[in-house]
């Protein structure tokens, strides 16, 4: 569950946390093919990549982005 999760194994879940059964995709659903995603208060790409089922690593990668760079509200995020 933490892998599929992208969560350290001792991290402890709250309501509301989304939870993946199996891997995350590389990309969000087709339905958001041409969507950007706009960073909303209280959001990280950890909480996005969750959002969307998308493996946080690629969501890095889709927007030319490293591990050190963070998003602002208001940011435009690739998720497709």
């Amino acid at each position: 569950l933490a892998k599929y999760n992208e969560r350290d194994k001792k991290a402890v879940l709250k309501e509301g946390d989304i939870v993946y059964f199996e891997k995350k995709r590389k990309k969000a659903d087709k339905a958001f093919k041409k969507v950007l995603h706009t960073v909303q208060p209280g959001e990280s790409m950890y909480s996005i990549s969750q959002k969307y089922g998308i493996r946080l690593k690629y969501l890095y990668k889709k927007n030319k982005l490293s591990v050190d760079d963070e998003v602002h509200v208001g940011d435009k995020l690739r998720v497709y």
